[in-house]
């Protein structure tokens, strides 16, 4: 990968400097529990622990430190979900483990594993440490169901044209979960506020399309129908807050297929690996209520928009973060040449039709004449409510890519922040493939155009 500046390499040299003078111990069970450095150079310890079938939870991590703790703090335990996502999905029977970070209380030497036990269950054992001042380290953590009892949830045309096609990953995609998890009906409690489209996690535009890193684009969501073998990976969405999700309405409705009513839609926040559905970071959600947009028209793709409204609101972590909508010029003018980022799991170069990473890829927007101009097909496609992307290099948003999010930054003084402006839609057809042709341009829907409905929904439901 090609580095922008200087200070990049320089940065990446002292960190390398900070992993050399400080010595990193092996861990003794690395699934369990491995270190973990810090943007910042400082060092934690990830654990991942198997989850008891039922409350309560005591996690007990005892360490070896090689030399004198200067204070009594003795670090803590962090659960990385909040305590009633832990609980909501141990209710539902998808919880194998539980994720914790472990902080450390000095910054050098790292401690050493003694002995981890889960309920008074050893998962890990370190051998014996020698050393001529060693001190024990103890931390724990305990989880209750001091909560409500929770109980899974129940909820009581023709193709636009030979050439073209949308982005969803169809009815022949290859991703297929079997005995997924349900969502639940239990609110969960507001941790707080948060500042729309900023992530914990540095976020930079690339080049091309590459895997970008857990957490780094919190807003994703990842849509499964479901089916009566398991749930199917079919769309991507983007998070506006804590119980709305927006998406393509051809994800809704698909050419001469009903509508997709809520009971048969899985939403999943915080998702990563889309292939895993019981991932430590998930939120799983199901919907209460799909808008598709009034003029929605699945046969021209006119209006390609639709709100999901889910059952229970998210909770907010450094890996679910709502997107801003879009609250700036609406005209089409005003982004013309300025590049934004589209991130999903869709068909890669190597013909793969889910990908179990996110790309993301950077998709820079062009004028409505340049995009007519450069194939006639565009004149049918290219309106006042949509607009056109892309390199036209073959990188870009592809099958299993639709509905999900076209992001804008804009740097201020509190950093940059991120904002929806488009959705993906659909492409033209490589006639020798048979999937998106990426030598051409990209069709997004233009959320600006379509922002007063947006909120008119968003008022109305009850939070």
């Amino acid at each position: 990968m090609r580095f922008p500046d200087d200070s990049v390499w320089l940065c990446m040299l002292g960190l390398v400097v900070m992993a050399v003078t400080l010595e990193v111990p092996d861990s003794p069970c690395p699934d369990a529990f491995r270190y973990e450095q810090g943007v910042a150079g400082y060092w934690t310890a990830l654990l991942q622990l198997p989850a008891p079938n039922k409350p309560p939870v005591k996690v007990v991590a005892e360490l070896y430190l090689k030399a004198e703790l200067p204070t009594k703090y003795h670090g803590s335990l962090l659960l990385d979900l909040g305590k009633e996502e832990v609980l909501r999905q141990m209710q539902m029977g998808v919880l194998r483990e539980i994720g914790y970070t472990l902080l450390f209380p000095v910054r050098s030497p790292l401690p050493e594993v003694k002995r981890i036990t889960v309920n008074d269950v050893t998962v890990c054992q370190g051998p014996p440490v020698t050393a001529n001042t060693v001190t024990t380290i103890r931390v724990e953590h305990t989880l209750s169901a001091d909560v409500a009892p929770l109980s899974p949830g129940k909820d009581s045309g023709n193709r636009p044209s030979p050439e073209v096609m949308t982005q969803s990953s169809g009815d022949n995609a290859s991703l297929l979960i079997k005995n997924p998890p349900t969502a639940s009906t239990v609110p969960s409690r507001d941790i707080g506020s948060v500042s729309c489209g900023r992530a914990i996690v540095p976020v930079e535009l690339v080049l091309n399309g590459e895997y970008t890193p857990r957490g780094e684009w919190p807003w994703i969501a990842a849509l499964f129908r479901v089916t009566d073998i398991g749930q199917r990976f079919i769309c991507s969405g983007s998070l506006l807050n804590r119980r709305t999700v927006i998406t393509a309405g051809h994800c809704i409705k698909y050419r001469e297929n009903p509508s997709l009513p809520p009971q048969d839609l899985v939403v999943y926040l915080g998702k990563y690996e889309v292939r895993r559905f019981a991932e430590r970071y998930n939120q799983v959600r199901e919907p209460s209520k799909i808008y598709l947009h009034p003029e929605y028209n699945s046969n021209t793709l006119n209006a390609d928009i639709a709100i999901i409204i889910l059952r229970d609101p998210v909770e907010y972590t450094r890996y679910v973060v709502p997107i801003c909508l879009w609250n700036r010029d609406s005209s089409l003018s005003s982004v013309v040449g300025q590049v934004g980022v589209v991130v999903g799991w869709g068909r890669d170069e190597l013909g793969n039709k889910v990908t179990d990473l996110p790309h993301k890829a950077n998709v820079p927007i062009v004028s409505r004449e340049d995009c007519i101009n450069s194939r006639k097909d565009f004149i049918f496609l290219a309106n006042e409510r949509t607009f056109c992307g892309g390199f036209r290099n073959e990188t870009g948003p592809c099958s299993g890519d639709s509905g999900g999010g076209l992001f804008l930054p804009s740097d201020g003084e509190s950093g940059r922040q991120w904002f929806l402006r488009g959705i993906v839609s659909l492409s033209l057809r490589d006639p020798e493939t048979g999937s998106c042709d990426l030598r051409q341009y990209i069709v997004f829907t233009d959320v600006a155009q379509f922002r007063d409905w947006i909120l008119k929904i968003m008022q109305k439901q009850v939070y």
